[in-house]
């Protein structure tokens, strides 16, 4: 497997189960397509290797995502052969977590240290969701219920918040 440092991340192909990525906190993406058998490097084109993300599109396995420290969100349209740097409308480079709505593969949701992003178009561009009633903007995890389309954040310092998509108010 890949060898050289702290993997922080995990991601696998649904639609394939012989693909998956591993993230590291120093050596980039490494990538299996026989099962865990045999590793690959598959960083071409980040200009960060401390990845600390990663997920695969639910219903195109070879969309993926990498959030890293410092280098913002990379995407990758051909199962991880090549990186492109997919962060416009962002305003950080700390990408912390990442949650497809399971309803459709185009709305995505990213937990950074300065709040929550949200894209409508697979990652092509990000708006900052609203957060007037959010106490620490500095989010480590999101996740999202479909059912009832709510999100929920969670803080470094602060704790849990939730709110539903119809609403603007975040609750603890």
């Amino acid at each position: 497997g890949p060898y050289g440092g702290d993997v922080t991340t995990l991601a696998l192909d649904n639609n394939n189960p012989n693909v998956a990525y591993a993230g590291l906190a120093d050596a980039g993406i490494w990538k299996t397509t026989d099962g865990g058998q045999n590793w690959a490097v598959s960083s071409d084109g980040l200009f960060d290797d401390q990845i600390q993300v990663l997920k695969v599109d639910p219903t195109v396995g070879n969309i993926v995502f990498a959030g890293t420290k410092i280098g913002g969100l990379f995407k990758s349209t051909d199962g991880g052969a090549y990186w492109n740097h997919s962060s416009s409308g962002l305003t950080t480079v700390n990408i912390r977590s990442i949650v497809f709505d399971p309803s459709s593969s185009q709305h995505l949701y990213l937990a950074t240290d300065l709040g929550l992003f949200e894209s409508l178009n697979n990652g092509d561009s990000w708006q900052k969701v609203n957060e007037d009633s959010l106490s620490d903007p500095d989010l480590s995890v999101v996740a999202y219920t479909p059912n009832d389309s709510t999100i929920y954040v969670g803080t470094n310092n602060s704790g849990v918040f939730k709110r539903s998509t119809s609403d603007t108010a975040w609750v603890q």
